[in-house]
């Protein structure tokens, strides 16, 4: 695929990562001539684009994905089908912005100890910001992770950029043994760490998953570390049935931001927070001015990270693949 057109404009240069929804490539926009205009282009696994009814569900969420415009999503900027010279394979891509210069996990693990409450509130109040302005147009996310919210610049401060939305939502209506027999996935799709138990019992994608994802990318900016750990099938119990660990001295207000983390984290869907409240409740526990509301605000940016060299963006699902 290297040195290919997609799009009649947009060359692939560079493979950057491949996951369960397909390769990731670096390319550029050939329509710009007097500058390089780089971006990153998702070619969609074949197998995933054979299956009953999918070009149909494309055809009504990439356009969607397509129109957004919101400071804390990646922006897709084309999509469509193609079609493969050598192989006379149909190609469904979707053409973004590249993704930020460091991941969510990597800036966390680099800068935790000095993360501020206040910066936390602001960290998570832009995640939510995203999840609600897509959850609105009925569109979820279903893979939130540490490594598909990357960091960007802008104007000389760092906000998060959420990619990826849409991407599950294409798997539906297919059951997981529908999905893994036909593709052969190991399904749920996403990081074990951070999938909700109501998939891992076979029910199909829905907003809470989104919420339950939030639950775990908050516990991991608070303490480091997941609520749940260990082989596939100890955490399949462990997100079904037990409840995250306290983070005691870990954080400030410890107590209460358990209390809070067990109804985030709840293995009823019904029961657990929406990420406005969750943000709410957390400046109330740190007594911070409520400042946030309404969420699709912006709010006060984060720090710019120093340049450093982001060696993990190969090593996770999201855009950067996993290992």
């Amino acid at each position: 695929m290297i040195n290919t057109l997609i799009g009649e404009h947009f060359l692939i240069e560079q493979e950057l990562g491949r996951d369960q929804f397909g390769l990731v490539y670096m390319g550029r926009d050939t329509r710009w001539s007097k500058e390089t205009k780089a971006v990153a282009i998702r070619i969609l696994d074949q197998r995933l684009c054979m299956l009953p009814g999918f070009a149909e569900r494309f055809a009504e969420i990439a356009p969607k994905l397509a129109s957004w415009d919101q400071i804390y999503i990646n922006r897709i900027l084309a999509q469509g089908v193609s079609r493969d010279v050598q192989s006379g394979t149909t190609l469904h891509y979707l053409v973004n912005e590249p993704p930020g210069t460091e991941t969510l996990y990597t800036y966390v693990q680099r800068v935790r100890s000095q993360l501020s409450p206040e910066l936390i509130a602001v960290l998570i109040e832009q995640i939510a910001a995203a999840l609600e302005y897509a959850n609105r147009q009925n569109i979820l996310h279903g893979n939130l992770n540490l490594w598909n919210i990357t960091m960007r610049e802008r104007s000389g401060a760092a906000s998060i950029e959420v990619a990826d939305f849409g991407l599950v939502q294409l798997l539906t209506p297919f059951t997981q043994k529908e999905q893994e027999q036909m593709i052969g996935w190991k399904v749920p799709a996403g990081i074990p760490e951070f999938i909700a138990p109501e998939r891992f019992r076979g029910e199909p994608p829905a907003k809470s998953n989104d919420v339950y994802d939030f639950g775990v990318i908050l516990y991991f900016i608070l303490s480091g570390r997941y609520p749940f750990t260990g082989t596939y099938e100890q955490l399949i119990l462990a997100h079904s049935y037990q409840n995250p660990p306290s983070l005691g001295p870990l954080v400030p207000h410890g107590p209460e931001i358990h209390t809070m983390m067990i109804r985030l984290l709840s293995k009823a869907p019904l029961d657990r927070m929406s990420v406005q409240d969750v943000c709410i409740r957390y400046r109330q526990i740190n007594n911070l001015p409520r400042t946030m509301l309404p969420i699709f605000d912006s709010h006060n940016p984060l720090p710019v990270p120093p340049p450093k060299d982001s060696g993990d963006m190969k090593k996770k699902s999201g855009w950067f693949g996993r290992s």
